[in-house]
């Protein structure tokens, strides 16, 4: 699906344009006839395409599963992009559009490779996105529900309808649950979107709400227990052979999930981070190579560009296409059929181009790299402009399947401009959808459609070796619903299998099969471990340890007998780690890396495993005079926030007493003094309190001026050491953060000092700010601007600089506009109404700049400095910007520039989940603002409007508000004349 296209500073799409006519509908591109639309694709590397089902058989396919003997079920999304067109308004919930959506049933009577029956399993579903076996039935995700279908008499249409799950919020309709998938763990994996939505058990009134914003699910089939899981992306979702998960994010064709929530919440004392690794090595600009032609709707927005520059732009690129707007459906090729180099590579389409295009994984520690391999043209490529690859999958043969939803137009309808959407039918070709199979080069002889479901028991341990994952998994899949009726016999191979270290793959499955059974996984644990086997069995076995070791606390097998072979190993041992002695060994390792110099997820790993042996590991490291600084920092976090006031102490003089190294000592203590503060405890008091300690607090503040200040430092350390001064009075502080808060400072070093300004409710700090205001960088007056909208008591030396226009109205957001014209405080919002009452409506600003545009000669030169000016603090463009608060800009080079110039001046029209602006009321009476980053059971992690992130304890949390509204401010006109908004675009659509 499209997932539609949401950037610029206020991350949205524009619903206006350059133009003021309202003309008659798009002329219809005609379709191609199903037995002609093979022709209009092209592949690389001698691969072929065969249509394998269309219309009547199957409409609007978006996601498809093969059962265990080779039917298929297709979730159809009729109800695409709405059914009710008076009602489906930017920004609104959807609840009354028409469930209209399906699931297909296709069945291959003949064995020839191509489905010649079809009938609706189920129907009056709203917004299928996905559906997964189980059990002789299926569970599709249909937001707002999770349902379980079933045909017991056997005519092809589900007899029995469970709706098993509800409340997923049915909003945006591209950023709903979709794509479930079968785990290795035996649960079923479900990409979540970004909707959210408060979600409860239908038949368990007991049944806790779930409360889920940016999450994906974990589902366990025999339970029915739904979980939270780290992820969310946007259409997609998939596994590699060895259990890790990728999804895909409109312009980030591939995320790598690798920190499960679950680990993540095991310590309630660590801060959030992001559990997902970007592994695409080229950045936000990502070409594709489309050979559709353009719709008609696209052509007019060209002929508008082409009237303003018609030298500028190659015709190929006055279409508005060119770069990756709408990943979806990724999948990793895990069968049997294609040349040895395409296993394990990604595959993703780009519904708006028709194309799908593949990317190769390096392994790089405990994530992966992903690159191009195929530079001038996409794997696959439809000349039809109807062509809509939304979604693969890996199928029965060993091939990939390709799904297309066939449709003239796919858009959000959020999407498109006013008068563009009035001459579009969104709706056209909702009666149309192909699938494919892509054939791979040579002479392919297909197998014939497999009957698992008439093997017997033994027979499907054998297929768990299968080097075609369909068969691996399925078998495994029905070994579990089988699993109170198998045998001894079954179950001994099945054991034969897992310590069969020739079949890596057989002994995973095999591994995963047992522990459904309710076999120990100690005892798989034990076999791989202590076993001559290293590489991807010793991965999984210490994967297994992670997921299972804390269940048996009094085992005393799970304890490493040596070190993981592999960097992967090492993470999952680190997360399996129940006490110090389980990690000791690493420091008897000559020359090991982990503590002086560790990779970003190892030292995540130890963070979160540490909840089980933070003092010693933190005594340890405080020995280790070239330990890695920011890893003590970060442990010191850890400790503060969860140990008792004696344990501190104890840890203050003899560990961090005893540091020789001043980089240490300061990174130690003010990790401390950070974690502290969530238990309400002060380090300095504490300090005092300690005989042993007595001179410890001068030394401590000496040495943290000393690096603060020294420019040979590295900045990473100088930012510690000038967190130190946050447990001091500002009378104290003042003076060297007056020093630093100069322009020679480094950026990070003056967010810092603003950081530390922020924890004081004193009257000098607003006064502060104000007089520096106009000194500021662009990105520190972001910053600035969040610590006066944070503390009520600065709200009236805010408004005051407001009235007197040392700072602009323009840059404060509509969601702070809003809470403060509404604030309980009647002197406050009665000032703050008077102040935004200027407020434009937004169309009128449009239409007035538009007009002047026609006439205006653009100096992208001269846009330059605009953006340097006014965007750079929350938008890169290539390397240039100071924070990714939005998206990279490189992104827009194609685009209209009606539509940019309603982005610009209207930026909550239309906003993309990612970048609403949130609310949090804190206990305190503090008020943050920002995105939500990501969410665990201790924290939510925000994104705040200067580009900073900050963690958020809910211990601490009075109330989230979800504004509806962009983080990006509106009213750039006060300050952006008609020829510096021409020149702006100008610059931001030049080529490179």
């Amino acid at each position: 699906m499209k997932a539609g296209i949401f950037i610029l500073l206020p991350i949205l799409v524009a619903t206006s344009t350059l133009s003021q006519d309202s003309p008659a509908p798009y002329p219809e591109t005609p379709s191609t006839q199903p037995d002609q639309a093979v022709e209009t694709f092209q592949l690389l590397h001698g691969f072929s395409l065969e249509l394998i089902a269309a219309e009547p058989l199957v409409t609007d396919p978006v996601d498809i599963c093969y059962d265990e003997n080779g039917r298929a079920y297709v979730a159809e999304m009729g109800d695409y992009p709405y059914t009710d067109k008076a009602k489906h308004k930017p920004g609104q919930e959807n609840p009354t559009d028409e469930s209209i959506g399906k699931v297909r049933l296709l069945v291959d009577t003949d064995d020839d490779g191509i489905f010649d029956q079809s009938t609706v399993f189920a129907d009056n579903l709203s917004w299928p996105t996905g559906v997964v076996c189980w059990d002789g039935g299926i569970y599709v995700t249909a937001t707002p529900d999770l349902w379980y279908f079933k045909d017991h008499d056997g005519d092809g249409v589900a007899d029995e309808r469970r709706k098993v799950y509800t409340g997923f919020r049915k909003y945006n309709v591209q950023a709903v649950m979709n794509n479930p998938i079968w785990g290795l763990d035996n649960h079923i994996y479900i990409s979540g979107s970004t909707n959210g939505g408060t979600i409860t058990k239908v038949d368990d009134p007991d049944f806790p709400p779930l409360k889920a914003s940016r999450h994906d699910f974990r589902f366990d089939p025999v339970t029915e227990a739904l979980m939270l899981e780290s992820g969310y992306g946007r259409f997609g979702n998939t596994f590699d052979n060895f259990g890790n998960r990728f999804v895909c994010n409109i312009r980030n064709p591939a995320l790598h999930i690798v920190m499960p929530k679950r680990f993540l919440d095991r310590n309630p004392y660590l801060p959030p981070f992001d559990p997902r690794e970007d592994i695409c090595d080229f950045g936000e600009f990502i070409p594709v190579h489309r050979i559709a032609p353009p719709e008609q709707w696209r052509v007019e927005r060209a002929e508008r560009w082409s009237a303003e520059e018609p030298d500028r732009h190659p015709s190929t690129e006055l279409v508005g296409a060119g770069a990756v707007t709408s990943s979806a459906g990724i999948t990793c090729y895990r069968g049997d059929a294609y040349p040895e180099n395409f296993g394990g590579n990604l595959f993703v389409g780009d519904a708006s181009s028709g194309v799908v295009y593949r990317l190769e994984l390096t392994p790089d520690g405990v994530t992966f790299q992903a690159s191009r391999p195929d530079e001038k043209a996409d794997f696959l490529a439809s000349r039809d402009v109807w062509s809509r690859l939304v979604n693969l999958e890996n199928s029965p043969d060993g091939c990939l399947t390709v799904l297309d939803m066939y449709r003239e137009a796919i858009e959000h309808p959020w999407s498109i401009p006013d008068d563009i959407h009035d001459r579009i039918d969104l709706e056209r070709g909702r009666d149309k959808g192909r699938i494919y199979r892509i054939l791979p080069p040579g002479d392919y002889q297909r197998r014939s459609t497999p009957q698992l479901g008439a093997m017997g028991n033994e027979e499907l341990v054998t297929l768990l070796s299968h080097p075609n994952a369909w068969h691996r998994e399925t078998a495994q899949r029905l070994l579990v619903e089988r699993r109170a009726d198998l045998s001894d016999d079954t179950i001994q191979k099945l054991g034969a299998l897992k310590e069969n270290a020739d079949s890596i793959l057989g002994s995973i499955h095999a591994m995963h099969v047992l522990t459904a059974l309710g076999e120990s996984p100690e005892s798989t644990f034990m076999t791989w471990h202590y076993a001559d086997v290293s590489g991807k069995e010793q991965e999984a076995a210490h994967k297994l340890a992670a997921e299972y070791a804390h269940e048996a606390p009094d085992s005393p097998h799970w304890k490493p007998a040596r070190a993981p072979a592999t960097e992967t190993g090492l993470f999952w041992n680190l997360l399996a780690a129940r006490n110090f002695d389980e990690v000791s060994w690493i420091f008897a390792q000559e020359n090991f890396q982990l503590l002086t110099a560790p990779s970003p997820w190892l030292r995540k790993a130890m963070l979160v495993g540490s909840v089980n042996y933070a003092p010693p590991l933190f005594e340890q490291l405080c020995k280790t005079h070239d330990a890695d600084t920011e890893l003590v920092h970060q442990l010191g976090v850890v400790l503060g926030a969860g140990e008792p006031e004696q344990v501190l102490s104890n840890l203050l003089s003899q560990s961090v007493l005893q540091v020789k190294s001043d980089t240490l000592l300061v990174a130690a203590a003010a990790g401390l003094a950070e974690g502290m503060k969530r238990q309400k405890l002060a380090l300095f008091p504490l300090i005092r309190k300690v005989p042993a300690l007595h001179a410890f607090e001068a030394d401590l503040l000496q040495k943290a001026t000393s690096l603060a200040q020294n420019p040979a430092v590295p900045t990473e350390d100088r930012a510690i050491a000038l967190t130190v001064f946050r447990n001091v009075p500002l009378s104290q502080s003042k003076e060297i953060y007056q020093s630093l808060l100069q322009t020679d400072t480094p950026l990070e070093l003056q967010r810092n000092i603003l950081s530390g300004l922020s924890g004081y409710d004193l009257p000098e700090v607003p006064e502060l700010l104000i007089n520096r205001w106009p000194k500021l960088s662009p990105a520190l007056q972001q910053q600035a601007l969040e610590i006066l909208l944070t503390r009520p008591s600065f709200f009236p030396p805010f408004l005051s600089a407001l009235e007197s226009k040392i700072i602009s109205p323009h840059v404060v957001s509509q969601t702070r506009r809003s809470f403060l014209t509404e604030h309980s405080d009647k002197a406050i919002a009665t000032r703050a109404k008077a102040i935004f009452s200027g407020s434009t409506d937004r169309n009128q600003v449009i239409e007035t700049y538009t007009a002047a545009l026609s006439d205006l000669t653009p100096n992208p030169k001269a846009g330059q400095l605009v953006f340097q000016q006014f965007c750079m603090a929350c938008h890169q463009l290539g390397e240039e910007g100071l924070s990714d608060l939005g998206p990279n800009l490189s992104t827009v080079r194609d685009w209209d520039r009606g539509q940019l110039l309603t982005n610009i001046l209207d930026p909550s029209r239309e906003v993309s989940p990612a970048f609403v602006e949130y609310l949090v009321e804190k206990n305190d009476g503090t008020v943050l603002g920002g995105s939500i980053l990501n969410e665990t059971d201790a924290a939510v992690l925000l994104r705040r409007p200067d580009g900073s992130r900050k963690a958020v304890y809910r211990r601490d949390i009075k109330e989230i508000t979800n504004s509806g509204h962009s983080l990006m401010p509106e009213g750039l006109e006060a300050v952006l004349s008609t020829q510096q908004m021409a020149d702006l675009l100008s610059f931001l659509t030049r080529k490179p």
